[in-house]
């Protein structure tokens, strides 16, 4: 099971990321952003301990609680706290379902979105396609290669985190562009509750489901997808 804070602080504590925090929510100007950059790095040592590798540290609930705990106080001496802290309960609150569902959907939407759609399930209505369309190009787009910014980074910090996960050296940015998908997806879902009757929704929901379950090899979906209800940010 992942723990997603731990991908949160060690994120913030690399060079390669720093310019890119308000794609998260984050916003501090330069200077402020290398002081909790910083400030998080030592955070990721009490997260690693002793460890050589990530995989290696100790998940206890004391080590967690502790991480949080310190967290939370770098939180507080910024003017981002809420932001901050927002990001914190966002992380830490997805689920590796929730992750690898919302990734899934965000896929779909770009299929069920595009002209060569090849899905044997009867698409969703023109009008709802239209609405989505719309919707979906409101949203933001990053076009930032966050692999090869981690992979070729040249900081003694990030070749140090890279060496954490020695088999998977673009660790944190996969986990960053996988949370960046479902987070868009989850976002597009909420937009939709306001544009679309109750039925529409249905009808979207359904084909969602079918797709999915056909793509997967088994039933999928966020665990905050209901078809008819509103959502909130995770």
């Amino acid at each position: 099971m992942t723990n997603f804070l731990d991908v949160l602080i060690m994120l913030l504590s690399t060079d390669w990321f720093t310019p890119y925090w308000v794609e998260i929510g984050i916003r501090l100007d330069e200077a402020e952003r290398s002081v909790l950059r910083d400030d998080c790095r030592q955070v990721v040592k009490q997260i690693i301990g002793g460890a050589t590798e990530y995989w290696l540290i100790s998940f206890s609930d004391e080590r967690r609680d502790e991480t949080r705990v310190l967290f939370e106080s770098l939180a507080k001496k910024t003017r981002a706290e809420a932001a901050i802290v927002a990001s914190m309960k966002e992380w830490s609150e997805m689920s590796d379902e929730d992750l690898k569902a919302g990734w899934l959907f965000d896929l779909l939407t770009e299929d069920l979105l595009s002209n060569d759609f090849t899905y044997n399930h009867a698409v969703p209505h023109s009008d709802i396609r239209e609405v989505m369309a719309r919707e979906r190009e409101k949203q933001h787009h990053t076009d930032v290669d966050f692999g090869m910014l981690s992979n070729h980074s040249k900081s003694a910090w990030d070749r140090y985190v890279r060496q954490l996960t020695p088999d998977l050296p673009t660790y944190l940015a996969n986990m960053l562009l996988n949370f960046l998908r479902a987070r868009r997806f989850q976002l597009l879902w909420m937009s939709m509750q306001h544009k679309l009757n109750r039925e529409q929704i249905e009808e979207l929901a359904s084909w969602y489901r079918s797709t999915a379950r056909s793509r997967a090899q088994r039933s999928i979906a966020p665990s905050y997808f209901c078809a008819g209800s509103s959502t909130e940010l995770i």
